[in-house]
């Protein structure tokens, strides 16, 4: 029972964070309203589509079927997710006293483990290492933020391929202009928060260890 459960909580909070994704598309959508006096057609469709839906198959069956759609759709930017992170398989930071907790945990995890002696250990080798025994709180909220900045991304993809595709004109250009320099500026926050969370989640890890281990 407790294992269903479980299974129904994880499906539905990945429904939830893709559902989410409507907001970013009705985002897309102002500013192509803003800038080129659109009318939210995207947003539009879908609304029709999941009436007409709803009226051939049942609301019941309809709701049934947007979630699995959105469930899909979470998994999709689950998966796209796992590439933003790989970026940060290596060390994170090169702030000196990060640097020198880095070099004192290494020294103890290959004092403890000598059959590491010739491997390279980096942050993220540490945490794999060190990381099962303390809070992972800081990873969930790297994944997060990489998790949306995609589904902010595709939500912009969607609405510049949908104006752009019929019409290719200067209003619709600034928009498209407009919402790829918001997510250049998304990404760029990103990143850093990402890099944040995991320096501070290894900070811990590393104080932790040192201290335990004295």
């Amino acid at each position: 029972m407790d294992t269903l459960k479980g299974i129904i909580d994880d499906t539905g909070l990945m429904v939830l964070k893709a559902s989410s994704g409507l907001i970013f598309l009705l985002f897309s959508e102002a500013v192509f309203a803003i800038c080129a006096d659109t009318d939210f057609e995207i947003l539009k469709f879908l609304f029709n589509l999941y009436v007409n839906i709803s009226n051939e198959i049942g609301s019941v069956a309809a709701f049934i079927l947007a979630y699995i759609v959105f469930w899909s759709y979470g998994q999709v930017i689950y998966i796209l997710r796992q590439f933003v992170m790989n970026l940060f398989k290596s060390n994170y930071s090169n702030d000196k006293t990060f640097e020198a907790l880095r070099n004192i945990v290494t020294k103890k995890v290959k004092e403890k483990y000598p059959e590491l002696e010739q491997v390279e250990l980096n942050d993220y080798l540490l945490y794999l290492i060190l990381g099962k025994n303390y809070s992972n709180n800081k990873t969930g909220e790297a994944d997060l933020a990489a998790f949306f900045v995609i589904m902010m991304s595709i939500s912009a993809i969607i609405a510049i391929i949908y104006y752009l595709t019929p019409k290719i004109d200067y209003s619709n250009c600034l928009a498209s202009l407009v919402l790829i320099s918001l997510c250049i500026i998304a990404w760029w926050l990103a990143i850093r928060f990402i890099s944040s969370r995991l320096v501070s989640r290894n900070i811990r890890v590393y104080l932790n260890y040192i201290t335990r281990n004295d």
